[in-house]
């Protein structure tokens, strides 16, 4: 941390002050900066593609283009002498200042016990909150989070690259109008944080309790009255937009394959060049229209923790009801999205995504290789993870050490609705994709007589730090929310989900781990389902013939990511249940 830094830096009585206190300075130095800062010493740099045309010079380094022009003398006048603007002040009292941050409840739990979930305390046909106040962690501050579901009519399957695009467009003129308050709270030790997902609009709020609710309120108000009407705002906008939709390009191979396993296997999913193309056509109509209609209907999940009472969790519920008013969203109305099964693929690499690297100046290339594991019996699931914990190094020494490949060379657990995927992931610039693919599969081929041999100690050592790690003590307030929320957002409401899963993963044993290995993983294998990304370089011609080279016996070649979907099952996430309100309270608002 950068305390800790601070520590081998200066003396302990200034591990605080010592990088921002300015020592050995005369008020003579003072004045000599102040002094500096008039209008004859001002250098004025401005960003802007309306440049393009005027920009004749290139800077040394980057190449870049850029032109300079000298201030005129009658301009430097003005500056020096400017008219008083009346609009130009000292800014008004900061109204979300704390001025208590006394505790609600005294921190009385222990630390060392794992820390029970919220209570659903109210539900409502538009709304339902959970609610916790803190009796842990002695802090004057909470969160509100607010997941509220939209509808499939216009989300989840139904979202377009169109709707994308307005979706973006909307988010960055919402964005730009909450940056009114978005200061004061900050300064104030506040936060809030908008997010579009296809199935829902998510509102984060946090930061001291005592100012929280009017803070949310302010929040909610803006957010609704929002209508974008500035085309000049719009296409600063569509600039900014642009410019990240065009930046795919420019990612890495490694970071490219993984969006094509993804644009494969989930849905809504669109290439940014079809939402680039959508773009440029959207007018500020289309933007209000959205924003006139994407708080029309709803069902909002909300979980409200920290220094706060339940009365104040119901009032910030409350004003975010009346201020979005939309009408109640039925369950069977609301937006989902699709994640697919990767099909049956007991030989060769499975089903195969080939693609040239966008970036012709890129000479690296990148395979990604995932082996999806459809049972989500927890325990099979848990040995998922202790093979990944177990293969991680090995992977790493072998590919990246011994054979060099290249600096990226990872594996992991990817997680999509309980079911568990392992993914090997290498870029190299001294090897193609077909020849990284085959060395990860030569690795994990080999492999299982390398699990073989290792001993039931070795494998429980693996085992332990596995339920060490889903064990590890929650101390902060954040840590415990996120996880609840997480539960909730995913409509699981397992608030001892690592307990659970640690009980599960306590009785593995080697025996089942290669049992597993040999289903999921090895050649043959009854549950093997094999994705395959691969990533070719243009820099290179002979990689590059690669592309259409003829794939091993048993790959399927995939070209068509809609048909495959199509053709793919779906997989459906196992849901909980909210726990019951408890007997002594009522639906309803306060």
């Amino acid at each position: 941390s950068a305390f800790a830094a601070n520590m081998q830096d200066f003396p302990p009585e200034q591990y605080l002050r010592g990088p921002v206190k300015i020592s050995g300075m005369q008020s003579k130095d003072v004045s000599g900066i102040f002094e500096k800062l008039t209008a004859q010493d001002v250098l004025i740099t401005l960003v802007s593609k309306t440049f393009e045309a005027t920009a004749k010079k290139k800077e040394k380094w980057y190449q870049t283009l850029y032109s300079s022009t000298p201030v005129t003398s009658e301009r430097r006048k003005l500056w020096a002498s400017p008219p008083i603007i009346s609009a130009l002040h000292l800014p008004a009292p900061n109204p979300f200042i704390p001025g208590d941050v006394s505790l609600r409840e005294k921190a009385v739990e222990d630390l060392n016990r794992y820390p029970e979930g919220p209570s659903l305390v109210c539900e409502t046909p538009k709304f339902r909150l959970h609610y916790k106040g803190d009796r842990r962690y002695g802090q004057p501050k909470a969160y509100a989070f607010f997941n509220i579901k939209l509808p499939q009519a216009t989300f989840g399957t139904s979202i377009t690259p169109r709707t994308a695009a307005i979706e973006r467009l909307y988010k960055a003129s919402l964005g730009d109008a909450l940056n009114e308050y978005v200061y004061d709270a900050a300064v104030a030790g506040l936060g809030v944080s908008l997010e579009l997902t296809p199935k829902a609009a998510r509102l984060s709020f946090s930061g001291y309790s005592d100012k929280l609710t009017a803070f949310v309120d302010t929040m909610a108000r803006t957010i609704a009255a929002h209508r974008p009407d500035d085309p000049q705002k719009l296409a600063r906008f569509k600039d900014q937009i642009s410019r990240d939709l065009k930046a795919f390009d420019t990612q890495q191979p490694y970071q490219h394959a993984a969006f094509y396993n993804a644009f494969y296997t989930s849905f809504p999913a669109f290439l940014p060049s079809d939402v680039l193309r959508e773009l440029e056509t959207v007018t500020v109509r289309d933007v209000e229209l959205f924003s006139e209609s994407v708080w029309s209907s709803g069902f909002g999940e909300v979980l409200v923790q920290g220094n706060v009472l339940e009365e104040e969790a119901r009032a910030m519920v409350k004003s975010v009801e009346l201020a979005l008013n939309f009408t109640e969203l039925k369950i069977s109305d609301q937006a989902r999205t699709d994640v697919y099964e990767i099909p049956l693929s007991p030989k060769s690499m499975g089903s195969v995504i080939r693609t040239k690297e966008p970036n012709v100046a890129d000479a690296n290339s990148a395979a990604m290789v995932q082996f999806q594991h459809r049972d989500q019996d927890l325990s099979q699931q848990m040995a998922l993870e202790a093979l990944a914990s177990i293969i991680e190094q090995p992977f790493y020494k072998e590919l990246r050490t011994k054979q060099q490949l290249g600096y990226i060379v990872s594996s992991g657990v990817k997680v999509q609705r309980d079911v568990r995927s392992l993914v090997f992931t290498v870029q190299s610039s001294v090897a193609d994709a077909v020849y990284l693919t085959d060395k990860i599969f030569a690795f994990v081929d080999a492999f299982a007589t390398e699990l073989d041999a290792q001993s039931e100690e070795e494998i429980n050592g693996y085992i332990a730090a596995l339920v060490e790690q889903k064990m590890q003590k929650i101390t902060r307030l954040s840590d415990e929310t996120l996880r609840n929320w997480a539960e909730i957002v995913e409509g699981k409401y397992e608030y001892d989900r690592a307990l659970i899963e640690a009980k599960a993963t306590k009785e593995l044993n080697k025996k089942f781990l290669l049992k597993v290995w040999s289903q999921v993983v090895v050649e043959g294998g009854s549950q093997r389902r094999v994705l395959t990304s691969q990533v070719f370089t243009q820099a290179d011609t002979k990689s590059l013939s690669k592309v259409t080279a003829p794939l091993p016996l048993g790959a399927t070649l995939l070209t068509d990511a809609p048909a495959f979907r199509r053709s793919a099952t779906g997989i459906v996430a196992q849901k909980g249940n909210a726990p019951p309100i408890p007997p002594q309270q009522f639906g309803g608002w306060v």
